[in-house]
């Protein structure tokens, strides 16, 4: 039997938090929480793993904007992103460090082309091709190459890729790590 309000209730009392997966969710058990249960409540938008579920959470965000209209429910845009930045940082207990853009905090960013009204609306319906530039710990990480090229690196080892047609590169050594 899937969840209901009462069981949250309880959760809530535990101070646990809530991880949504809509679209693994739905393919493995053929449904997934009703998102009217998580309206008044702090939750993670987060994925499984690619066979069964979405390749990344900009596709995971889509599914579950699309489940909210489905369902009628009062999440906007807004509190979807917030599912994917801060909290989940809280979740795992490292919003003193991560999940919002703050003094003290690392420089986690990500760069998404063009611009809509509603910032948290284009993010969700932004694709691989339309990520300019992810920044972790204030270094650039991944992007488009021209956006890579200006930017400080973590490493000397950046590996370049075409992704939906449109010329990437990739920082993906961390150079504190012992190889």
């Amino acid at each position: 039997l899937p969840l209901n309000d009462d069981d949250f209730t309880e959760f809530d009392g535990f101070g646990s938090h809530i991880v949504w997966s809509p679209f693994s969710n739905t393919l493995l058990y053929g449904q997934t929480i009703d998102p009217k249960l998580l309206e008044s409540r702090k939750f993670t938008v987060g994925w499984d793993w690619s066979p069964s579920g979405s390749k990344n959470l900009l596709e995971e965000l889509k599914v579950a904007w699309l489940t909210v209209e489905a369902n009628e429910a009062k999440i906007s845009a807004q509190a979807l992103v917030e599912g994917v930045t801060k909290n989940a940082a809280a979740a795992v207990g490292w919003d003193k460090k991560l999940g919002t853009l703050e003094a003290g905090k690392y420089a986690d960013v990500v760069v998404i082309a063009g611009k809509d009204d509603d910032p948290y609306e284009h993010l969700i319906f932004a694709t691989e091709r339309d990520v300019r530039l992810v920044l972790i710990a204030g270094y650039a990480r991944y992007g488009d190459a021209d956006l890579m090229d200006a930017m400080p690196t973590a490493s000397d080892e950046v590996e370049t890729l075409t992704v939906g047609g449109v010329d990437k590169k990739l920082d993906n050594v961390d150079p504190a790590s012992k190889l």
